[in-house]
């Protein structure tokens, strides 16, 4: 997923305006920067002794700064209760993803628990994309909520789960999830949680 301010744009949407570009004759030659926020290896690499914050934490560790450094206690106390506001939304963004996995554990071939805490190496796109953009539709507009970002592993190890499945059993739970959606997640979700 590449996100815009607006919009977001799926790797193989991606990959194929490059290829229509190039076919078409619209460059000669194309320097292509993208940062990528997940890029775990590269961070693995890094010495033991650099600290290194994902760009979904820096609002967290922004107001831990602010509550540190504030002038005066006012000050202090509205960090405060940013930070505990910003906290307590992202709980509230990984309670719905748990209940959510949770609700079809009877139709996937591994715990909950696995779906939850490993990351799969995506293979099956086609899944994944219904899952981020029912996601995105229903629940969590990740344009606002870049926190969610953080979470769509979750849809790559179902995917990954279902990837003998049916098309009709991936659609059933897709509609799951927009259902669940509809049925649990609260509309100020829509608004800003980094």
């Amino acid at each position: 997923i590449i996100l815009f301010q607006r919009k977001y744009l799926h790797a193989k949407d991606l990959n194929d305006a490059l290829i229509d570009m190039h076919q078409n004759k619209r460059f000669g030659k194309l320097v292509f920067y993208l940062e990528a926020c997940e890029s775990v290896k590269e961070r693995e690499k890094m010495r033991v002794n650099m600290h290194v914050v994902s760009d979904r934490d820096v609002p967290v560790y922004m107001l831990q700064a602010n509550i540190k450094n504030a002038n005066n206690d006012a000050d202090r106390q509205r960090y405060t209760e940013e930070l505990k506001s910003l906290l307590n939304e992202r709980q509230s963004v990984d309670k719905h993803m748990t209940d959510y996995v949770n609700s079809i554990q009877h139709l996937l071939t591994v715990d909950s628990n696995a779906i939850l805490n490993t990351k799969q190496e995506l293979n099956n796109r086609e899944c994944y994309r219904k899952f981020v953009d029912n996601s995105h539709d229903n629940c969590f507009n990740m344009n606002q909520n870049p926190y969610v970002l953080g979470k769509l592993y979750i849809f790559v190890n179902i995917c990954e789960e279902m990837r003998e499945s049916s098309d009709a059993d991936i659609n059933a739970v897709n509609q799951l999830l927009i259902q669940y959606c509809q049925q649990n997640v609260d509309n100020k979700y829509s608004q800003i949680i980094e």
